[in-house]
């Protein structure tokens, strides 16, 4: 990857995390902001912040990518053939698990296990359409690796706002991260040099 790929990815990413946090950041706020003295002065005033918050979620984004990327190119020389597609499958059937539980862990109020697999499973099934369109684009391999980076990378890059067990939260930081992780590997296809033979 050259140095100017990188940066428009780099830049292209921390636009995308921007733009995407604000319409979030809005609709969560919106009883705050329609019920205060001057409307218009804090929309604008939170649509900067949000702004702001959607780039620092991109870079955590960007942070990921690129550990999902070392991760990943290890994986593919220590595990060759079958293995390290079967290893990524069992991962995310345990990140998937363990999430729930770590939500559970943090709960305030204890419920059921069961309760706690809404947000996890609904992140893996988006996870899986996000691969189906990368799996169009590109080739079939694309599958498993992108629903690991999906699922696993965007879980760890989710903790903090999953500590506070605040739903607001989560859901303003969980959606930019998926935006931004989303486009980051459906973009990583385009800019990769193209292998020969």
């Amino acid at each position: 990857m050259t140095l100017k790929k990188f940066l428009y990815l780099f830049w292209t990413t921390m636009l995308v995390g921007a733009v995407s946090t604000i319409p979030i950041g809005v609709v969560i706020e919106y009883q705050a902001i329609a019920g205060s003295d001057r409307p218009w002065l804090d929309l604008l005033v939170g649509m900067i912040w949000f702004a702001g918050a959607g780039i620092l979620f991109s870079v955590v984004s960007q942070v990921g990518f690129f550990a999902y990327l070392v991760i990943n190119s290890f994986g593919k020389d220590i595990f060759r053939g079958w293995l390290w597609p079967a290893i990524q499958v069992v991962l995310i059937l345990l990140a998937v698990y363990d999430f729930a539980y770590l939500r559970q862990y943090f709960a305030s109020e204890k419920q059921p296990f069961v309760t706690y697999l809404d947000l996890p499973l609904g992140l893996l099934a988006a996870a899986i359409v996000v691969a189906w369109l990368k799996v169009r684009a590109t080739n079939r391999y694309a599958f498993i690796p992108t629903v690991f980076f999906m699922v696993i990378m965007t879980m760890v890059e989710w903790v903090p706002a999953v500590r506070g067990n605040n739903e607001s939260s989560m859901f303003f930081m969980i959606l930019p991260l998926f935006v931004c992780n989303t486009w980051q590997i459906m973009r990583l296809h385009r800019i990769l040099p193209k292998r020969s033979g």
